[in-house]
Parts: structure tokens; C-alpha cells; sequence
């Protein structure tokens, strides 16, 4: 098993759209799994494709219950090329929160 933790910021080319694309190519038959973790005022969703076919999505990503807004991939693939798309929107339709009110 492989673990990859690390904290994420869009890079400043995909901070307009929020969609941030990695390629994974799999060998062979592994179970994958991806769960974002809080993010400070955007809500961060996953989505995992066969590489070039933006539509098939390879499995769901579910909503953790909860106050917290997280999701997380998790189920078989056979070996061949990804992509995990990370997307992220504002909750209150596309305004920034605040940190403080007045």
C-alpha cells in the first residue's frame, strides 16, 4: 500500500476554475482509495475517470456525514490510466467566506 498525505493549494493557473487533474497509471489490480480532509471555506470534491473519458467515472465518491464537508473514493482498479480530479466550490455559490463578522 502506498499512503500519500499532504496538504494541497491550487497552483495560481487553477485557482480560477478550482480543478486541479493527476494522472495515476495503475500495473495492476489495487484498491485505491482518496478522502480530502478539511479545507478552510471551500468544499473540496474528488473524482476519478478513465484517462480521456472525462465521463466514465471509474467509481462514486461519497459524502461523509457531519458538519465537516469531506468525500472519499474508495473501490478495485484493474490496470490502466486515471485521472483524480480535484474540484473545489465556495458553499455560499461562489462567495469567499469570511473568517470574522463585524
Amino acid at each position: 500500500s502506498i499512503w500519500v498525505r499532504d496538504r494541497f493549494g491550487f497552483p495560481p493557473e487553477e485557482v480560477e476554475d478550482m480543478e486541479h487533474e493527476i494522472t495515476l497509471e495503475v500495473s495492476e489490480a489495487c484498491v485505491f482509495r482518496a478522502t480530502t480532509h478539511h479545507s478552510d471555506g471551500v468544499d473540496i470534491h474528488l473524482k476519478l475517470t478513465v484517462q480521456g473519458q472525462e465521463k466514465q467515472q471509474v467509481c462514486k465518491s461519497i459524502k461523509h456525514p457531519g458538519p465537516v464537508p469531506r468525500q472519499s473514493i474508495f473501490c478495485l482498479l484493474q490496470p490502466g490510466a486515471y485521472s483524480l480530479t480535484f474540484y473545489a466550490e465556495y458553499p455560499l455559490g461562489g462567495l469567499h467566506p469570511c473568517s470574522d463578522f463585524f
